[in-house]
């Protein structure tokens, strides 16, 4: 399944996607509050690419064909991983920043509280009776399948679905949480070429897949804050109407829209 189509609707560029919910952030009261999660959306939005010179100091580059093809192979594999990840950080930053912001209940448990379990459970208790926001529960699914495939993932599935405590809406989220804590303790393996020295590796995807889990996870905090504030954007859900409700924008804001009339231009 491509990365860019589940739920049969298409998903806007993770670029869009990050734009998108940094403005929807800037209409949730106190305003002054959310300018720093939207900040950190607008960095990540605007970042276009990484460049990763992996052979930039290798003196040995040239005498080997067999170690040269794996090392530029390699190097493949790490702009995209490094270009993705640096994305996710940024997302995460914005992550931490609207917890802050908003400041979720504590967890009942005392023994589990934290910012992120607080957070996976003010988002569960409220959509432990509401539908989830489409397509969440399908990307959890998919990070979990490509996690399973690699030695260097496969623990992320265990150390969160052992929270009995967090329903299907915070497993992603947590399991997000324990790849993000790789990063930040130095505990990630990066990736390199597959057995036949081809830059194939599933690494870039499990961390653009994380991405998507903490923006769509963005959303549904965001979404449970100002479900009963009565606040409206300008950004119509059909030809017909001017604003929408930021709830029901908030469900839908990273799909893309289908065009309107309004939309095309004469011929």
């Amino acid at each position: 399944m491509r990365s860019d189509v589940i739920s049969q609707r298409v998903l806007k560029p993770i670029g869009q996607h990050c734009y998108d919910l940094a403005e929807a952030m800037g209409i949730i009261e106190p305003c002054d509050s959310m300018l720093v999660p939207s900040e950190w959306l607008r960095v990540a939005a605007s970042i276009k690419n990484v460049d990763v010179d992996w052979i930039r100091f290798e003196t040995s580059f040239g005498w080997c064909s067999g170690a040269d093809h794996y090392e530029l192979a390699k190097e493949q594999i790490l702009r995209r991983f490094v270009t993705n990840l640096t994305v996710f950080m940024y997302t995460w930053g914005a992550l931490e920043a609207a917890i802050e912001a908003i400041s979720p209940p504590p967890h009942p448990d005392k023994s589990k509280r934290g910012k992120i379990s607080n957070a996976c459970h003010y988002i569960c208790a409220y959509f432990r009776n509401r539908l989830t926001i489409t397509p969440y529960l399908e990307f959890v699914g998919k990070f979990y399948e490509l996690a399973s495939k690699s030695p260097s993932y496969e623990e992320l599935m265990d150390q969160s679905t052992m929270r009995n405590d967090i329903g299907p809406e915070g497993f992603g989220l947590f399991a997000v949480y324990k790849l993000r804590n790789k990063f930040a303790h130095g505990d990630m393996i990066f990736p390199g070429p597959d057995a036949e020295h081809r830059p194939i590796s599933d690494a870039p995807n499990i961390v653009e897949c994380a991405t998507r889990i903490v923006l769509l996870s963005i959303q549904m905090l965001a979404l449970v804050h100002c479900a009963d504030k009565g606040l409206s954007i300008e950004r119509p859900l059909s030809g017909d109407d001017y604003e929408t409700p930021l709830t029901e924008w908030l469900r839908v804001l990273h799909f893309q829209q289908p065009e309107t009339e309004d939309d095309r231009l004469p011929l």
